[in-house]
């Protein structure tokens, strides 16, 4: 009897609270903004429901069917308060509702957009953070209505962020767009920033895309923002109007404006809802060799991205190698000499570089044993530093001899690319196809010391030595070993920054992972010759050089990318509201085209326009939703 008693009591107890909970979820409909949290079962209670379920299976040859009864309720309740209540932070006029108490908004201490794009909110005097992720229009709307009743923080900048750029969303044309420097120690000393109009600084690259790690904006004039801006608040009366200057330009994150309705396709499947575009564009300066590396196939980076999240690797951290899940085909495409290692070289080529050089003997005769080049490869990579010094020590000793008066001469120059710094008896030109000149090129750029060798220095032997023309281009499929050595160019991508290192780097080198994965078979290098790049392997991207000449129209169906090479005028076109607008291009400037629109090109210069064009393909899978407009 007692026993059932106090069964009613927290079975009614149980109801009230889940009232509680149903009546705070019923305010909803009042409320300017509602932020659904995700909600999951704690340890805690499902602990509880599993010793209740176990007292009861133990019992019910004791205990009544009331008394079984109401524990099975008192259960069930828990259960529903628990995982099947809908949590919430929920805006009104002056205070955020969160679970069963009321949070004025004086208590938010943060209201900031993460790296992942996540609205996060955190509250004084709590530990935990609350992330909301938005992947429809509906979820951007929420998160602006929070930002507006909250007016917190960096709650106006949030708003300025995803207003505008679903205001402009609507806007067709053609449009600058702003590039994220990144000054990795590789890069050249000036050239860069000399063509973009900044202080001299190292500038190794320059992102185009919406790349979590580098977001490109927008530049979009005020008055074609104004009249955005009044097709939408006619649309959306009920929304607070964000005052806009015609007078002034603005500046719009491209992955915002594609989120919000940007098409990227011609015939855009109306179910799609792109993140932001599905390849980034970098234009690079290389001095100095980069690392030798792989990219992974779209299964590795979504399995190594997820193994690392749950090691609990940082994102930021130094030590991460997946920063995202997506694979990374990319194409290089020449714009001065270029010289890349790409693939593993054949055995017998391998060999010839070694052979007739006395201090390489021990080293040619190690990789004779071995069946295939990459066996002997994989092998020495895991050699001891003292072990690699036995076998390139003495031979290094002597090239650098031979080209230290060149290198020192290249070190100095402002421009490396440009100046071949030849020197009696040594041409810059003919040392650049030498894998000696690079071994003793990269031990002293890197300065490194003969007893701590980096073990990428036996790719200059391992892997092909190619020469890019300008012009030219090179596809780097998945796990093909690689590392640009020196040279400027235009690279395209499949969105995603994964990198495996295997050496020649101050960077993270993950040396089991990089032989685990690194192709090891010989490939034949294929180059791309000047404009013909077409049928490249990769569905999410097209490339073309683009020659434009005074007066001469040219269109685009996907949206794409361009990053001007050559010539100095205006694009004219015609905007959605049946006006002439032009668009100023000059060199090393790039610019985002919309889909369906016809451009004409008008020189000031002389000369014709010249564009590296990457052009949206096809959108990947996650983006095409089958329930996105669902209401």
């Amino acid at each position: 009897m007692v026993l059932n008693i106090i069964l009613i009591l927290f079975v009614v107890g149980a109801i009230l609270f889940d009232f509680r909970t149903t009546r705070y979820l019923q305010i909803t409909s009042q409320t300017r903004a509602i932020i659904n949290l995700r909600r999951r079962l704690k340890p805690a209670v499902i602990i509880f429901i599993a010793l209740m379920i176990f007292v009861m299976y133990k019992s019910q040859n004791t205990y009544s069917t009331l008394t079984q009864g109401l524990a099975l309720a008192f259960v069930l309740l828990i259960v529903k308060i628990n995982y099947f209540n809908k949590p919430m932070i929920v805006v009104n006029e002056k205070n955020v509702s969160m679970g069963l108490g009321q949070i004025p908004t004086e208590a938010i201490s943060g209201f900031t957009l993460n790296q992942k794009g996540q609205l996060v909110i955190t509250i004084q005097g709590l530990k935990r953070e609350f992330k909301f992720t938005p992947k429809a229009k509906e979820d951007y709307d929420t998160v602006l209505y929070c930002a507006e009743e909250l007016n917190i923080g960096s709650a106006r900048e949030v708003i300025q962020k995803h207003r505008l750029g679903q205001i402009v969303s609507q806007a067709r044309g053609v449009f600058p767009l702003s590039g994220i420097i990144k000054d990795y120690d590789w890069g050249g000393k000036k050239y860069i920033a000399q063509q973009l109009g900044m202080p001299s600084q190292t500038i190794a690259e320059v992102w185009y895309g919406t790349h979590p790690a580098g977001v490109s904006t927008l530049t979009i004039p005020g008055d074609l923002v104004e009249a955005c801006s009044n097709r939408f608040y006619t649309k959306h009366p009920e929304q607070t109007r964000v005052k806009i200057n015609p007078d002034e330009d603005y500046q719009i994150y491209l992955n915002y404006n594609v989120a919000y309705g940007q098409p990227l396709l011609q015939n855009q499947p109306a179910n799609a809802q792109p993140e932001g575009l599905p390849f980034l564009m970098k234009m690079l300066d290389v001095a100095r060799p980069l690392s030798i590396q792989i990219h992974p196939t779209k299964q590795q980076a979504e399995m190594g991205f997820e193994a690392e999240d749950k090691a609990g690797i940082n994102l930021r951290s130094k030590t991460r190698t997946f920063v995202d899940r997506n694979h990374k085909p990319e194409f290089a495409l020449a714009l001065t000499d270029m010289y890349l290692l790409h693939g593993m070289d054949s055995k017998e080529n391998v060999l010839a570089k070694l052979a007739g050089k006395p201090a390489l003997e021990k080293l040619h005769a190690y990789i004779a044993g071995f069946e295939t080049v990459g066996q002997a490869y994989k092998a020495l990579f895991t050699a001891s530093k003292q072990g690699l010094q036995e076998y390139l020590g003495n031979h290094l000793r002597t090239v650098l001899d031979l080209y230290s008066p060149l290198i020192e001469r290249q070190l100095a120059t402002d421009d490396i690319v440009a100046n071949n710094c030849d020197i009696d008896g040594l041409e810059a030109n003919k040392a650049n196809l030498d894998p000696d000149y690079w071994l003793a090129f990269t031990f002293v750029s890197q300065q490194m010391s003969e007893d701590n060798l980096d073990v990428g220095l036996l790719s200059f032997y391992f892997l092909n030595l190619v020469k890019l023309n300008a012009y030219e281009g090179i596809f780097q499929e998945a796990n093909v070993p690689h590392a640009y050595l020196r040279g400027r160019l235009v690279e395209v991508m499949a969105t995603s920054d994964n990198v495996v290192r295997g050496g020649l780097t101050t960077k993270h080198i993950n040396t089991d992972l990089y032989l685990r994965l690194v192709n090891e078979q010989t490939i034949t290098p294929k180059v791309y010759a000047k404009g013909a790049y077409n049928n490249l392997p990769v569905e999410e991207f097209t490339v073309d050089l683009v020659h434009v000449h005074n007066q001469q129209k040219f269109t685009t169906t996907n949206a794409a990318v361009g990053f001007v090479l050559s010539g100095q005028g205006n694009l004219a076109y015609i905007d959605q509201l049946n006006e002439e607008r032009k668009f100023k291009v000059k060199p090393y400037h790039a610019l985002f085209m919309s889909v369906d629109q016809e451009f004409t090109y008008q020189d000031k210069d002389g000369k014709a326009l010249t564009m590296v064009v990457a052009k949206v393909n096809k959108l990947p899978a996650a983006w095409l939703n089958e329930t996105s407009n669902k209401k």
